[in-house]
């Protein structure tokens, strides 16, 4: 972490080392699945987010990803509860349906329809604030 931290210091560091950690396990989990090891599909919480966030967004579009992280806190801080810790287990820890749901004492199909309700409204609100989908 010391050797990545930018020139300009951050302005959260527990956010900074948090979004280090990620890419780090991200990385890993590639390397996991890797198609000479038999592998290559990426989990299927990318899959479902894949018509809910804009397909455009690279490296070269740092200030629409700041604006869009940004439009996410502010979308989850609109959900419900419940709804906020399912889309962050399901989507930031990559839980799976049945983790979850036992996690939560429901069912596997509750977390999906409320998972996928939520992701509607995802999309919805990233419409409404001039994101294409």
């Amino acid at each position: 972490a010391w050797n990545t931290i930018p020139p300009q210091r951050p302005e959260l560091l527990s956010a900074y080392l948090g979004k280090l950690t990620r890419r780090f396990a991200l990385r890993r989990l590639r390397e996991k699945l890797a198609q000479k090891r038999g592998g290559g599909v990426l989990p299927e919480p990318f899959e479902e987010m894949e018509n809910a966030l804009p397909a455009d967004l690279g490296m070269e579009r740092v200030l629409e990803a700041l604006e869009l992280s940004e439009l996410l806190d502010t979308f989850l801080a609109s959900l419900s509860k419940l709804d906020r810790r399912l889309f962050v287990c399901r989507y930031w820890y990559f839980d799976t349906i049945q983790e979850i749901a036992e996690r939560f004492g429901c069912s596997e199909g509750k977390v999906k329809m409320r998972l996928k309700r939520t992701r509607d409204k995802l999309a919805d609100h990233l419409k409404r604030e001039g994101y294409a989908i």
